[in-house]
């Protein structure tokens, strides 16, 4: 977002919001540039999630006043806007999982009426375990693609995050190129090691990819 001149949003922890800062920067990226041109803006996970709490619960209306507000005037710029929240993963880690779930419809509600990308994180290892499993899967299905981090092992962390990936590319000619990376390293991280395997899978999926491209 940040190289292409969109508007960059992240709600997160402060620990988080320290290291996208110095990311950026390593990147050569000019935070103070983009952030007083209104492209980068930087807020608090626990902070934003009070804002729209009320004894214990989600505020719809309050959601809407508060995130909605913010994602609706970054939106009349005319840039394309990118989300990347934890708010979802201070519910769930606080043992909220319910209002976690809650919070994702919300988002998509959201998303129904404006026009955005949004990245959730949750750290895999609050999501492991069985227990876990069927709220897992709800969380999953809430979004257009669920993809492990490239430093979490997600195997063991719950049923649709080891079987099952989404992911929408745009109809361009680079897409098929990004699906079948995408599947080749997902097989790859849930420990899929056999090579012939693999390069069918490839094989098919460029296939597919080109073919709907066409």
């Amino acid at each position: 977002a940040a190289r292409a001149g969109e508007v960059a949003i992240v709600i997160a922890t402060e620990a988080h919001r320290r290291a996208f800062a110095v990311e950026l920067e390593a990147e050569g990226i000019d935070l103070a540039q983009i952030s007083a041109g209104g492209r980068f803006l930087s807020l608090d996970a626990a902070d934003t999630m009070a804002a729209f709490m009320a004894d214990g619960r989600i505020d719809h209306d309050a959601f809407h006043e508060v995130v909605g507000g913010l994602v609706r005037k970054t939106a009349s710029s005319g840039r394309p806007v990118r989300v990347y929240g934890e708010i979802v993963a201070l519910l769930w880690d606080a043992g909220d999982v319910l209002a976690a779930i809650e919070l994702e419809t919300l988002w998509n509600d959201l998303a129904r009426e404006l026009t955005f990308s949004l990245f959730c994180s949750y750290p895999a290892a609050s999501v492991a375990g069985s227990e876990h499993e069927e709220a897992l899967h709800q969380i999953c299905h809430l979004h257009s693609s669920v993809l492990p981090s490239a430093n979490d092992d997600w195997r063991g962390a719950g049923q649709c995050s080891q079987t099952e990936l989404v992911a929408e590319f745009a109809a361009e000619r680079d897409s098929p190129g990004r699906a079948r990376h995408l599947v080749v390293g997902t097989l790859r991280q849930w420990g899929h090691d056999d090579d012939i395997l693999v390069e069918d899978t490839a094989l098919i999926v460029s296939e597919l990819a080109t073919n709907a491209v066409v």
